[in-house]
């Protein structure tokens, strides 16, 4: 939840010795990625297994959602190729929560410099007293972010 990325699923479902469903999919959530939206592209036409027809309740994964049942021919290949795409997110993801730890960092620091603004806090402590004012101002007005 601290980064804006889409929520990366992947399941496959086994009788016995035989794979009859793969599933993967980079559900959207704020945003989507057009990278990740066109490996499951690619990954459609690549391959001829057998696509799967969706459950009626299924309606919030991305629309190129990969659901099939893998030709057995072809399910190293897919996988070898999910493995790739599945690396390219985790390392996306390190990229993204390394841009938000620093966007906490330089709030922070608008924060502290706003908490040091004599004017606001006088006018304030003016209308509902001084130890208000500074909750006010510390906890409200300009609030530090925790590093979730």
């Amino acid at each position: 939840p601290l980064v804006d990325m889409p929520i990366m699923g992947f399941d496959m479902i086994a009788i016995g010795d035989k794979i009859t469903g793969l599933f993967f999919d980079f559900t959207p959530t704020v945003s989507t990625s057009s990278i990740l939206e066109h490996s499951l592209k690619k990954l459609k036409k690549r391959y001829n297994s057998t696509e799967r027809k969706l459950p009626e309740w299924a309606t919030f994964f991305s629309n190129d959602f990969y659901c099939v049942t893998p030709d057995p021919s072809e399910l190293a290949d897919i996988l070898k190729d999910i493995k790739k795409y599945i690396e390219y997110y985790l390392y996306m993801g390190r990229g993204l929560r390394e841009e938000y730890e620093y966007n906490i960092h330089i709030q922070n620091g608008y924060c502290k410099g706003q908490q040091k603004n004599d004017k606001t806090l006088k006018a304030l402590a003016a209308e509902i007293g001084l130890p208000d004012a500074k909750c006010f101002m510390m906890k409200y007005l300009f609030p530090e972010i925790d590093n979730l």
